[in-house]
């Protein structure tokens, strides 16, 4: 059962990584197959650790149009605007550090003043004995319909991250 704060599609995602993970401290990349999760997989990314960057492999449909690129073989810190990426950064270094799921909540406001909530649930994926790759799910909720890329351009002001 996931924790009530995550909502859904992300709270299927949680059921899908723990179930994955077993009775191990987080799974492994090979572990996880999107096959397995269609309806999901428009709200997945999957980001590669590279020292202390990281990378997309995957985007998602909901990703792309969020980021309003194609992201994959992007850094995340080169894809997103400065105060932003340093907000979205300490989530993932939170997943790196804590070896264990995170989630992160920011409002976000557009350049055309529209707000919206964000999610994302961080989980970390083992390669070896370290962490090396990030699952990360992602939802958008309330986007002004005439917001377009909202992430390229939109700044956080609230946010909380949490370790689960």
């Amino acid at each position: 059962m996931p924790p009530p704060e995550i909502p859904q599609p992300l709270a299927s995602l949680w059921d899908y990584w723990i179930a994955k993970r077993g009775q191990r401290e987080m799974p492994e990349r090979a572990d996880i197959d999107p096959v397995e999760i269609p309806a999901l997989v428009p709200h997945l990314s999957l980001f590669a650790v590279v020292g202390d960057r990281f990378q997309f492999r995957i985007a998602g449909r909901l990703i792309v149009e969020a980021y309003g690129v194609e992201p994959r073989g992007k850094f995340l810190d080169a894809l997103l605007p400065k105060g932003y990426a340093e907000v979205a950064l300490r989530a993932y270094k939170a997943v790196l550090e804590s070896r264990r799921p995170t989630l992160a909540r920011s409002d976000m406001k557009t350049p055309r003043g529209g707000i919206f909530p964000l999610t994302r649930l961080l989980l970390p994926l083992a390669q070896g004995s370290l962490v090396g790759y990030v699952l990360a799910g992602l939802t958008i909720e309330k986007l002004p319909r005439f917001e377009s890329a909202p992430l390229a351009k939109a700044r956080p002001q609230n946010t909380f991250i949490t370790v689960l």
